[in-house]
């Protein structure tokens, strides 16, 4: 089910922030009523109705961010739709078995900068950033998470809820990203983004 309509709502993003995010001062920097996350919480948690969040890509391509509502247990999926409808396939898995990096830190910050007429690029950037994972995230990154923080309706503590979104990397090791024969890929552990997987080249074309 399309919830992308969510996007322009702070109870929904301390909510995301912190259950897919880690941060635990989102609800705080929003200012938003704990009841009202715990509400929004049993409402996305519907085991009929799994909420879907939709980030456009390069070439037509679809990120989907799936929040996986099975019976006693629940998780976020980030899958990528080729623009040719073939089925979709696995970018990062955050529950369970963790599986990720989906993106570097340079793929993150050039695809939330693509034209969208749904979603603002700090939206873009704050929805794709919980698959993120990158070796070399430069200092910066802490500004410009701050930034889209503060887009999406964040009143206060912004540094502090970038940072925690930055450092709460419990899903996955730090990745190193390579760039061989035209294609990216990632050297980590638990990554789909294999230099053997066979949708190198989809990725790459997603993302690059």
């Amino acid at each position: 089910m399309d919830r992308t309509d969510l996007v322009g709502d702070p109870v929904f993003w301390a909510l995301f922030l912190m259950s897919t995010g880690g941060a635990d001062s989102a609800a705080e920097a929003f200012d938003v009523d704990p009841a009202d996350i715990s509400a929004l919480y049993e409402d996305l948690g519907d085991q009929d109705r799994w909420p879907v969040f939709t980030v456009p890509v390069r070439g037509g391509h679809r990120v989907h961010l799936v929040w996986c509502n099975f019976p006693d247990d629940s998780g976020h999926d980030y899958l990528l739709s080729p623009s040719d409808d073939r089925p979709a396939v696995p970018l990062a898995h955050l529950s369970g078995n963790f599986r990720g990096p989906g993106l570097s830190w340079d793929e993150l910050v050039a695809t939330s900068q693509q034209p969208d007429p749904t979603l603002s690029a700090a939206a873009r950037l704050l929805l794709l950033l919980p698959a993120t994972g990158d070796i070399a995230t430069p200092p910066t990154a802490h500004d410009l998470v701050a930034a889209a923080l503060t887009a999406v309706g964040a009143r206060r503590h912004q540094r502090a809820v970038a940072t925690e979104l930055l450092t709460h990397r419990h899903y996955w090791p730090p990745a190193d990203w390579h760039t061989t024969g035209g294609v990216s890929w990632c050297s980590g552990q638990y990554t789909y983004r294999t230099r053997d997987n066979p949708d190198v080249r989809l990725f790459t074309a997603a993302f690059g």
